[in-house]
């Protein structure tokens, strides 16, 4: 019968159907996944809550978990490490994830390259321009956090006396932490956001040298770390703690006072340049009306 329909057109039918159910089982099962939510879980919680505050965020937000919860499905072992640790060194910008960072980063090079090629059609334009914004977010983290450890290294030497002197009333240091850093869990105050997150891992059962070090991997900074490791070899050998934390408030107060001193020593040099500028421009106001009327026929 010549209206029945050949055998190899009904195995394309099938088969193309087939295909078209894969696919749309796949997109059905990539949208349908659950997301991480971070908006309860202490600092990055926090920091997530504030960002909702934009109208921005919360409406690109959906967007990020989604394409955040395909990444993590990849193993990225070392590259969601090395994020992890960048936004623990920020204070968890944003309340990201590491995943939805490296989700960030992706969309920001496919949208600044997509929107690029509409106005150019160079390759390698729109492969810089691809590059540069997929590494932007990552910059823009780094940044925050270098930003953050400076805050830290100002407020430190005050916040070491301020210990040392609970600690010589006759608290133990987690008693003297907290007398430190207050009642106020939203305070915006990187050091006492970093000692309460001490507090919490010791709460948590963490010994306490493991805790210091912990603090000192995700503040950067030779202070911090110098604080951390003298608790630490205090605690081992015994030796007590408000002699150390003196000592430690007085070598940064010194390092201070040392850095200050290189820095205005430097501000000379560096003003060299602009002074040198502001100069020729005073002589170019100065002279060059005479050159024009000297030009044009005399004074």
């Amino acid at each position: 019968d010549r209206r029945l329909m050949p055998t190899h057109q009904l195995f394309f039918f099938a088969g193309a159907g087939l295909v078209l159910v894969g696919i749309a089982g796949t997109v059905f099962f990539l949208f349908a996944m659950p997301t991480e939510d971070v908006s309860g879980h202490g600092l990055r919680g926090y920091k997530r809550q504030r960002a909702r505050r934009s109208s921005g965020f919360r409406l690109f937000e959906p967007v990020l978990r989604l394409v955040a919860s395909w990444i993590a499905m990849l193993p990225l072992g070392e590259l969601r490490d090395g994020a992890d640790l960048e936004l623990q060194k920020s204070g968890y910008y944003l309340g990201l994830t590491a995943d939805e960072l490296i989700a960030l980063s992706i969309l920001s090079g496919l949208g600044c390259g997509g929107v690029l090629s509409l106005m150019y059609s160079s390759p390698g334009v729109l492969v810089a321009v691809f590059a540069l914004s997929t590494f932007l977010p990552l910059a823009i983290v780094s940044s925050a956090g270098s930003q953050r450890a400076v805050q830290v290294a100002r407020q430190l030497p005050s916040v070491i006396e301020l210990i040392a002197l609970c600690v010589s009333a006759g608290m133990d240091l987690p008693g003297a932490l907290r007398e430190v850093i207050g009642d106020d869990p939203e305070k915006d105050d990187p050091l006492r956001q970093e000692l309460r997150q001490l507090l919490r891992e010791i709460d948590l059962g963490q010994s306490r040298k493991r805790a210091l070090e912990s603090l000192a991997k995700r503040v950067e900074g030779e202070g911090l770390r110098d604080f951390c490791a003298s608790v630490i070899q205090s605690e081992e050998k015994g030796n007590p703690l408000k002699e150390v934390l003196d000592a430690q408030a007085k070598i940064l107060h010194m390092r201070r006072s040392f850095r200050a001193e290189v820095m205005a020593s430097q501000a000379s040099v560096k003003m060299v340049i602009p002074l040198t500028l502001l100069m020729l421009c005073v002589l170019l106001l100065i002279g060059g009306p005479l050159m024009i009327r000297l030009k044009m026929g005399g004074l």
